[in-house]
């Protein structure tokens, strides 16, 4: 066991961590990006309304919908001169911190974990887009189609102000990371 461990080690700094990384599996998890889904359809031929709960909430839907583009204010600055989030809520920027290091390495290190952080969100997201499409396929009632509907709508709005906000911003949107993906299929 410690042949393994010592292996695995490698220094940060003054700091040791101990990593189990396939490089391979995570270059074959990257490079992937069709998964085999199956599918199945449950149409319905009754247009009316049979779940008001659902059909109220696609209707206030309607009106209330955000555009990413127009309700977002584009022009506010984000750099990494700055603090991007609080120095203590910055894992990296506290390492950072307790190896001594200027404030300007300290918010550099909080702005690149920022954007990493949002990057994994922005792939979970495209997930979810992904799976909220399908639910129309399950539904069996016109309501439940039409409200899963607009939450592909809201997914497509969720996916667009990230990754509008990571390129236009933060400069960069990095690969999923091996922490979040899935079991493997």
């Amino acid at each position: 066991m410690n042949k393994l461990m010592q292996q695995h080690r490698k220094r940060f700094g003054d700091f040791e961590v101990i990593e189990f990384v396939d490089e391979s599996e995570i270059a074959k998890l990257r490079a992937k990006t069709d998964v085999a889904t199956p599918l199945t359809l449950n149409w319905t031929w009754e247009y009316g309304s049979e779940v008001e709960e659902l059909r109220a909430l696609y209707e206030k839907g309607k009106v209330n919908q955000w555009n990413a583009e127009r309700d977002l204010d584009w022009s506010i600055p984000v750099s990494n001169d700055e603090w991007v989030l609080s120095p203590e809520a910055s894992m990296l920027a506290q390492i950072c911190r307790l190896m001594g290091k200027d404030e300007a390495t300290q918010k550099a290190a909080a702005f690149d974990e920022l954007g990493h952080t949002l990057s994994q969100l922005l792939h979970g997201e495209q997930a979810a887009l992904q799976l909220c499409g399908q639910l129309t396929n399950v539904c069996t009632k016109m309501d439940e189609k039409w409200y899963s509907a607009s939450q592909v709508a809201d997914e497509a709005r969720h996916l667009e102000a990230i990754s509008k906000f990571l390129s236009r911003k933060l400069g960069t949107i990095y690969p999923i990371s091996w922490a979040c993906r899935a079991s493997p299929v």
